[in-house]
């Protein structure tokens, strides 16, 4: 096997290594069946918008009903440039933006207010690396591979300037930029991770999901702040955990929301690039 592909494997396993250490900051929830919370989750990106901010009640923790929705409330966004966004709820507990536009190393907060109570969260918009190439090698050539398979194969140059956390989707169809990718994406749809094991040069580093030759591939980078990594990691961690007897006992990933509301708002710089994949 190439020197590199063996790197890019010790990569791509030293990313999942992160993604498991970096999942302590949780907060135990009681599941009293009469506690009800407020959930908001809402993302800013430097894609053009509208942007979407959800908002939604916790229910009981063993009912399969879908979680309430919260309608009425005043949703705005603002940014330290003195743009200001109110946003209109489009259907039931969606809320979005008109004219706000993410830009990067711009801070921006979110105010909500619902039946008489006020939430705010305040996040940070970090630039994101460009991707440079992507490529795409077959499972053959890979020790985890399915052989009948192709792998998407990630070229970029990480900035060693200062700490980064990252967020990948791949896609193989159409994938809208600008919407929640929390609510519209599975969390073990994506991968969430820093840069504690890239130096610099990032070459023929190779995603873990299969697809199939000729397949029209998206590869979506986001840049992340330390507290929306930790949150995005600890959400993975927890909705993919098999509920076994030996799982941890449910909980809530640290949120940046005050006044006692669940969830997360997060802004995120974004690079994308496709690929049909062959070798």
């Amino acid at each position: 096997m190439k020197l590199i592909q063996k790197i890019s494997l010790i990569l791509l396993i030293g990313s999942w290594i992160i993604l498991i250490s970096g999942c302590e900051k949780v907060v135990n929830v009681d599941l009293n069946e009469t506690e009800s919370k407020v959930v908001i989750e809402g993302w800013i990106y430097t894609t053009p918008g509208p942007y979407k901010v959800q908002l939604s009640r916790t229910g009981s923790y063993f009912s399969s009903n879908p979680a309430p929705t919260i309608s009425g409330a005043l949703v705005i966004i603002r940014d330290n440039a003195g743009n200001v966004d109110t946003l209109s709820e489009t259907e039931p507990g969606i809320y979005s933006t008109h004219t706000l536009q993410g830009v990067s190393d711009r801070t921006y907060s979110l105010q909500v207010t619902t039946n008489g109570n006020t939430y705010t969260a305040t996040e940070f918009l970090p630039d994101v690396t460009t991707i440079d190439t992507l490529g795409a090698i077959s499972g053959k050539d890979l020790p985890f591979g399915d052989k009948d398979f192709y792998y998407v194969t990630f070229y970029a140059w990480e900035p060693q300037d200062k700490k980064n956390w990252y967020r990948f989707i791949l896609s193989k169809y159409s994938t809208i930029i600008g919407q929640d990718s929390i609510v519209n994406n599975e969390p073990s749809d994506w991968i969430v991770t820093d840069d504690g094991f890239v130096k610099g040069d990032i070459a023929e580093l190779p995603f873990i999901y299969p697809f199939e030759y000729n397949d029209s591939v998206t590869v979506i980078m986001q840049s992340l702040s330390q507290p929306a990594f930790d949150y995005l990691a600890a959400l993975q961690i927890q909705v993919t955990s098999d509920g076994g007897m030996f799982s941890p006992p449910p909980a809530n990933p640290k949120s940046n929301i005050s006044g006692g509301a669940i969830g997360y708002f997060g802004a995120s710089d974004v690079a994308t690039k496709s690929i049909r994949v062959k070798p």
